[in-house]
């Protein structure tokens, strides 16, 4: 029986412009360049020293990147990749308080409507309200992205039958 988990203290982040690829691509253990849009990976963020800073998926929307990683991990993340941003062409933002984070976990196929491929990441139009739909890079679950504003009463609205 699939269970749906409120996620929102996880941290969130966008790493847009036009060379966050390549800032990805210089900054984290994966390959960053390779990844397609609609696609998301695994990948860790290490400090100068070698030591990880997170443990995070990076999912590439097209026009910006959502790293998506633990709470522990955020206000280190945040900062390392703002100050390094400082020295490429583009920008981090903090998207904790624009999007929650609800995960359905126990899924035997399809939930409304979607059928999602490993590592996917989709923008999905519910009501007039573009939400971000991702299968999960590391466990066998599908996260919804809601806009804060839209957020409430999404847990019951996901099993709303048509």
């Amino acid at each position: 029986m699939p269970s749906i988990i409120d996620l929102s203290k996880r941290s969130r982040i966008k790493v847009s412009g036009k060379s966050a690829t390549e800032f990805l691509q210089n900054l984290c253990t994966n390959d960053a360049n390779g990844l397609k849009s609609g696609s998301g990976l695994r990948a860790a963020f290490l400090d100068r020293f070698g030591k990880v800073l997170a443990v995070s998926s990076i999912y590439n929307l097209g026009e910006w990147f959502l790293v998506e990683s633990d709470l522990l991990a955020h206000t280190k993340l945040l900062k390392y990749l703002t100050e390094k941003a400082s020295f490429a062409n583009c920008k981090i933002e903090d998207l904790k308080a624009k999007y929650r984070m609800f995960s359905v976990v126990g899924l035997e196929g399809q939930i409304l409507g979607i059928e999602m491929k490993e590592n996917q990441i989709i923008k999905k139009n519910f009501n007039s309200i573009e939400i971000l739909v991702a299968r999960n890079c590391f466990i066998d679950r599908i996260d919804f992205f809601v806009p804060v504003e839209n957020a409430d009463g999404f847990e019951e609205f996901l099993f709303v039958k048509e």
